[in-house]
């Protein structure tokens, strides 16, 4: 089953490691598919990313994850490859 991988895009490059993106980046081009499509971070993202960060501000999730639940969200995605105890507490599966 082909999983879509979305991540916002103005911090792709913080979050993921330049091996991860090189890796990424040569299985695209062995398969010739898209495996990352990335969502960029506009004012209304920002903004109604901010607005979650600050209403849950006591369970300490960052911008970055307020903005991956509203971009999984809009896209109806229950996965996430993650790490972080937030997501799981957000409604997402962790995988």
């Amino acid at each position: 089953m082909r999983r879509r991988i979305v991540r916002p895009g103005r911090w792709l490059v913080r979050s993921w490691t330049a091996a991860a993106l090189m890796t990424c980046q040569h299985a695209m081009t062995i398969t010739g598919r898209r495996l990352l499509e990335v969502v960029w971070v506009d004012a209304v993202l920002h903004d109604a990313a901010l607005d979650l960060a600050l209403e849950r501000c006591r369970s300490g999730i960052s911008l970055v994850d307020a903005a991956s639940f509203l971009v999984m969200r809009t896209n109806g995605l229950a996965e996430a490859f993650a790490f972080d105890r937030h997501f799981r507490t957000a409604g997402f599966k962790l995988v």
